[in-house]
C-alpha cells in the first residue's frame, strides 16, 4: 500500500504506478504523465496494456484529500462517470461524440492517518495535435491564426457533433449538468474534425437520484436556472440545452454569453429575458457579420435555447441541432478554412510546420496482427475507430477491441468491398451485385441495387452533390460512374487497366485514380467526371500503384506503388520524387501539416512537403509478416492497418 505524507508530492508519486480494475488481472495502466488537478480529482495520461496491444489512455483519480473529507460525494461522482459512459459502449457502434469509457477500479493508499479506497476510471485519450484538445483552446488558436473565432460551417460542424453526442447521452437516461467549452474535447482537422462530450462528474443519472449534498452544480455562465437547486424536478435534456445555447454563442462570438464570476450571479443574468448578439462580438468571424439575417437568426435560436424558464426552450439536443441548421444549412466542407490556416503565421516555412516532428514519434501496437478476418476496406475517423469491411461484413474498431456490427437488410454481407466516411458517424457502403447504401449507428439507409453482374469496388465524393463509384465485372474493363446529386452519369471505362487499387478526390471536380494496367504496370490518371475526361500521368516503370490520399483543401495529392513509386501532386502538376529504398507501398496518407505517409511490408516512411522536405523512415518492425494496407494522418498522430486487423500507432509526443 503507498503511504502518502501530504496530497501535494503524492499526486507527483503516482507517477509510474500501475494499476488493474477490479477483478480484471490481465488488464494494467501505467500512470505515465500528470495532466491536470481539479476541484475532486486528478488525470493523468496512461497507458493500458493488455494481451492485444497497448493503447494510450487517460485515467482519472479522486483526490486523496477529497475522499477523506467527502468519501460519498466521491463514490457518488464516479460512479455516475463510469454509468453514463458504460450505457454508451453498449451501442455498436458507439457514437464518436462521446469519450469512451475503458475501466473503473480503486487504488489503495494510506493517507492522513487512514486508509482509503482511491476510486479511478479510465477514458478514451484525445489526441488533439497542433490545434488544442478542448473545445477552449481551438477557439483560442482559430483566433489567434485568424482573427476570428469559428465561422459558420465550422461552428455549424461542431454544434452538430455535440448535439448528436447529448442526444445519445439523454437517449440512455443521462443528463450531463456541466456543459462548457472545456469539457468538450476535439481530435482532427478539417473535414475530419471531431468534437467529443466528456466530463460527466456531475451528471444526473435514471435510477440515481444521489446529489451533492443539496449545492448548486454547474458552471457559471453554462449552468441552467433550474440548477440552483440540484433537486428541481424540472432538471431535464432541456438544462444541457440551455449549456449548449451557451456554447454555441461561445463558437460564433469567441467570448461567454453571460459575463459573470460566480454561479449566482451567471443565474441571475440568465433570469434576464436579455441576450447579447453574436455581432457585439469582434471576434464574429467576417463573412458572417455581412450576412445580418443570418446573424440574426443564430441570436434567435441562442435567446430560446438559454431562455429562463426551462418550457420556452426546445425540448432536446436533437430539435436545437435542427434549429440551428435550419438557419445556416448543411455543414460544408472545411477546404477553405484549411488553407486560411495555411496560410497564417502556423505555417510560414520550414521547422515551423507542426507536423514536422517525424524523429519524436513513439510507435505502439494498439493490436495485435491476426485479431481478424480479412481487411476489404478501412474508414477512419480521427479518433483512432474505424469501420471496417471484411470479408464476412463490417467490424467495427473502438480503439480497445474488435466489435462485430450487426447489418439487418443488407443482402450479402460477404459481398462487401468498401465502406467510405461521409461523416464521423455516417458512411457510405458498396460491393457485389452493384451495391451501395448508407449506413448510422441507427442502422442500414436505402439500399441501391443495379447490374447483379458488377461490383463496386471504390467510391468517393458526395452523393449528394458529384461522387465517383468504380465498378468491375468480370472479363470487362473497369468503368468510372459519376453521381450528380444522386443520379448515375454516363460511364467511362478504362480499357487499359486491370484493376482500380485507389480513388480519391482532389478538388470540386476532379479525382485521383490509380491501378495496374492490363500490361502489368501501373497508372495513375486524373478524371473529371463533369467533362467525361480522363488525363494520364507520366510515372516511371512500375509493376502497379496500389495507393492515393489528397487533401481537397490544399489542392494536395500522391500516389505510391511498387518500387518505391511516389508521385505528388502540388500546384497543379506531379512530380515524381521516389523513396530511396525503392520498396513496394501499400498504403499512403496526407495530413493537414503537409506530411505524406507511406507504407510497406513492416516500414513506415515520412516526407514533408514543404521546402527542403526528404523521405525518412520513421518506423520498422521486421516481425510483421504482412503489409500495412491502410493509414490515416491527423496533425500529431498516424495510424495503419494490417490485412488481418492489426493496428500500429504513431503519436508526436512533444505535443
Amino acid at each position: 500500500m503507498l503511504i502518502l505524507e501530504d496530497e501535494e508530492t503524492s499526486l507527483d508519486m503516482f507517477v509510474g504506478r500501475t494499476v488493474s480494475p477490479a477483478g480484471v488481472p490481465h488488464i494494467q495502466y501505467t500512470l505515465e504523465r500528470k495532466l491536470g488537478v481539479g476541484g475532486m480529482s486528478v488525470v493523468y495520461e496512461a497507458r493500458r496494456r493488455s494481451p492485444q496491444g497497448e493503447v494510450p489512455t487517460v485515467v482519472k483519480l479522486m483526490l486523496p484529500r477529497f475522499v477523506q473529507e467527502n468519501q460519498q460525494i466521491a463514490l457518488t461522482a464516479m460512479s455516475k462517470e463510469a454509468q453514463a459512459l458504460q450505457r454508451l459502449n453498449d451501442r455498436i457502434p458507439p457514437t464518436p461524440f462521446v469519450v469512451r469509457f475503458h475501466d473503473v477500479g480503486f487504488l489503495e493508499v494510506f493517507f492522513g492517518g487512514s486508509r482509503l479506497s482511491l476510486p479511478w476510471l479510465s477514458l478514451e485519450f484525445v489526441e488533439g495535435g497542433v490545434f488544442g484538445t478542448t473545445l477552449t483552446e481551438r477557439v483560442e488558436q482559430t483566433q489567434q491564426a485568424l482573427g476570428h473565432a469559428f465561422n459558420a460551417s465550422r461552428a455549424l460542424r461542431a454544434i452538430d457533433n455535440i448535439c448528436q453526442g447529448m442526444t445519445a447521452v439523454h437517449e440512455v437516461g443521462v443528463i450531463h449538468r456541466d456543459l462548457k467549452p472545456d469539457n468538450i474535447l476535439c481530435c482532427g482537422f478539417g473535414d475530419d474534425e471531431i468534437f467529443k462530450i466528456t466530463d460527466f462528474g456531475i451528471s444526473r443519472s435514471a435510477g440515481m437520484n444521489a446529489t451533492f449534498m443539496g449545492f448548486p452544480v454547474g458552471t457559471p455562465g453554462y449552468a441552467a436556472v433550474e440548477q440552483a437547486n440540484p433537486n428541481n424536478p424540472l432538471i431535464g435534456p432541456w438544462t444541457d440545452v440551455f449549456a449548449l445555447g451557451a456554447i454555441a454563442y461561445y463558437l460564433f462570438a469567441g467570448e461567454d454569453l453571460f459575463l459573470a464570476t460566480n454561479l449566482y450571479a451567471a443565474i441571475a443574468a440568465a433570469q434576464s429575458p436579455e441576450r447579447r448578439s453574436i455581432r457585439e462580438s469582434r471576434l464574429l468571424d467576417p463573412e458572417l457579420r455581412s450576412s445580418p439575417w443570418r446573424c440574426d437568426r443564430i441570436d434567435e435560436v441562442i435567446a430560446r435555447a438559454t431562455a429562463p424558464k426551462p418550457q420556452d426552450r426546445p425540448r432536446s439536443a436533437q430539435e436545437l441541432g435542427a434549429l440551428f441548421q435550419s438557419c445556416l444549412g448543411e455543414s460544408t466542407s472545411s477546404r477553405s478554412l484549411m488553407r486560411k490556416f495555411h496560410e497564417s503565421s502556423l505555417h510560414r516555412g520550414p521547422g515551423t510546420n507542426p507536423g514536422n516532428l517525424l524523429g519524436e514519434r513513439v510507435w505502439v501496437v494498439r493490436q495485435a496482427p491476426g485479431q481478424i478476418e480479412e481487411v476489404r476496406h478501412v474508414a477512419w475517423n480521427s479518433d483512432g475507430t474505424a469501420l471496417v469491411a471484411t470479408s464476412e461484413g463490417l467490424a467495427y474498431w473502438t480503439g480497445t477491441t474488435w466489435q462485430r456490427v450487426p447489418l439487418d437488410g443488407y443482402p450479402d454481407l460477404s459481398g462487401l468491398r468498401f465502406v467510405r466516411s461521409l461523416a464521423p458517424n455516417q458512411w457510405l457502403l458498396g460491393g457485389d451485385h452493384a451495391t451501395l447504401a448508407s449506413f448510422t449507428p441507427r442502422g442500414l439507409g436505402k439500399v441501391i441495387q443495379g447490374n447483379p453482374a458488377m461490383t463496386l469496388t471504390h467510391a468517393s465524393g458526395n452523393i449528394n452533390d458529384l461522387a465517383v463509384v468504380v465498378a468491375s465485372a468480370p472479363h470487362q474493363p473497369p468503368l468510372l460512374f459519376g453521381i450528380a446529386s444522386r443520379r448515375w452519369m454516363r460511364q467511362v471505362p478504362l480499357p487499359d487497366a486491370a484493376s482500380v487499387n485507389g480513388l480519391e478526390q482532389i478538388d470540386d471536380t476532379t479525382w485521383l485514380v490509380v491501378g495496374r494496367g492490363i500490361d502489368g504496370s501501373g497508372f495513375t490518371l486524373l478524371y473529371e467526371p463533369l467533362q467525361w475526361q480522363l488525363t494520364p500521368v507520366h510515372l516511371p516503370e512500375n509493376r502497379a500503384m496500389l495507393a492515393c490520399a489528397t487533401q481537397p483543401g490544399l489542392g494536395l495529392g500522391v500516389a505510391v506503388g511498387t518500387g518505391g513509386t511516389v508521385a505528388i501532386l502540388e500546384d497543379a502538376s506531379f512530380k515524381i520524387e521516389p523513396i530511396p529504398e525503392r520498396p513496394d507501398l501499400s498504403a499512403v496518407a496526407l495530413d493537414q501539416t503537409r506530411t505524406v505517409w507511406a507504407s510497406s511490408l513492416g516500414r513506415v516512411y515520412a516526407r514533408d512537403l514543404l521546402p527542403g522536405g526528404a523521405w525518412s523512415r520513421v518506423w520498422v518492425d521486421p516481425s510483421w509478416s504482412s503489409p500495412l494496407i491502410s493509414l490515416h494522418a491527423s496533425p500529431g498522430i498516424v495510424r495503419a492497418m494490417s490485412p488481418d486487423g492489426g493496428i500500429l500507432e504513431g503519436i508526436a509526443r512533444s505535443r
